[in-house]
């Protein structure tokens, strides 16, 4: 029977395209949120609670709401009473006040907010600069608004040539629409995002800022299911998947006797694909890398899917090679 490889695996990291609240809460001290008759206590970093994030965006309101929220019970009411084009209005006006809050972008045309099924935090926008332009805001694990493409100039989407510099506003919205149906559906959306991803080109070229988070002194703590692991173990490194719960699946021919691979019953050290914990994959090693990507390479679905089927069907049990077959290699296939 199968084994459960994926836990908690949630990439759900905020719900709202580019708002923000941060994850790394400290514990609750004796501070109390600064809004009027709430006694929630909040810690040192924070002046308000959850409850109390944003401030409503009704006019000459100052009542202070959840960060999800838009506007506070009585401002929805009147809110909610507004024609179907006046609150269309109102909520693209305030979308692109945050872009021009959190972006770089400063002249935002039209700001559509949509999810896929590898996030749930992402918006196009059209721009004008002399010219309409579309871009790609993702927000990260981090609540940082990531722009892409990375470079203003790049006159692609992936394989496609169809990202323009229009003259008109309505060109330029036709282009968000078809680049927010092709990433809901996409199997590979790093070849639509990255310039060259799809052409001959060294892979680490690929795996860069701002297309792949790196970490070079990452905590065990601060890894997601899916990313892939490095650690440098003097005269190599080892490299392995992490799936959460502090296990990892990789791909190994280790010959260190005290963590020989038992593949039923018996040592074995040919190359096999195991379960393992940061325990037995650190050893001494402390220095770990983290690979998040922003983009991802595959489908969530897909990758868990050849995990759970490399380890059940022996993948490559016995061949194991270093220069063409190794950790890395499965690690980068797989992923």
């Amino acid at each position: 029977m199968t084994d459960k490889l994926i836990y908690n695996y949630d990439y759900d990291y905020d719900d709202l395209a580019i708002s923000y609240t941060s994850s790394n809460r400290n514990h609750h001290t004796n501070y109390y949120c600064s809004e009027i008759s709430c006694c929630n206590q909040v810690n040192f970093a924070n002046s308000y609670c959850s409850q109390h994030k944003s401030i409503c965006c009704g006019v000459s309101c100052n009542i202070r709401i959840a960060y999800c929220q838009n506007y506070c019970s009585f401002c929805k009411s009147k809110y909610d009473s507004r024609s179907y084009s006046e609150r269309l209005y109102n909520e693209q006006e305030s979308l692109k006040a945050l872009v021009r809050q959190r972006t770089s972008l400063t002249n935002p045309q039209e700001v559509e907010r949509f999810s896929t099924n590898w996030n749930k935090n992402l918006a196009t926008v059209v721009n004008s600069s002399g010219y309409y332009r579309v871009f790609l805001l993702v927000l990260d694990e981090d609540g940082q608004v990531r722009i892409f493409p990375a470079d203003t100039d790049n006159k692609k989407w992936g394989e496609y040539n169809n990202r323009q510099s229009h003259n008109y506003l309505y060109s330029a919205k036709e282009e968000a629409e078809w680049l927010r149906e092709k990433l809901k559906y996409s199997d590979n959306p790093i070849l639509l995002i990255h310039p060259s991803a799809d052409g001959y080109t060294s892979f680490t070229n690929v795996i860069v800022s701002p297309y792949v988070k790196i970490d070079y002194n990452a905590y065990p703590s601060e890894f997601k299911p899916l990313d892939i692991t490095w650690i440098d173990r003097g005269n190599y490194y080892h490299v392995a998947v992490y799936i959460g719960n502090g296990e990892l699946i990789e791909y190994t021919n280790d010959w260190n006797s005290d963590e020989a691979v038992l593949w039923r019953g018996t040592p074995f050290r040919g190359g096999i694909v195991r379960k393992t914990n940061w325990n037995g994959f650190l050893g001494q090693d402390r220095s770990i890398r983290r690979y998040h990507p922003i983009i991802p390479f595959k489908k969530y679905q897909e990758i868990i899917g050849q995990l759970v089927w490399a380890k059940d069907a022996d993948f490559r049990k016995g061949e194991y090679n270093l220069a063409n077959r190794n950790c890395e290699h499965f690690a980068k296939n797989v992923c």
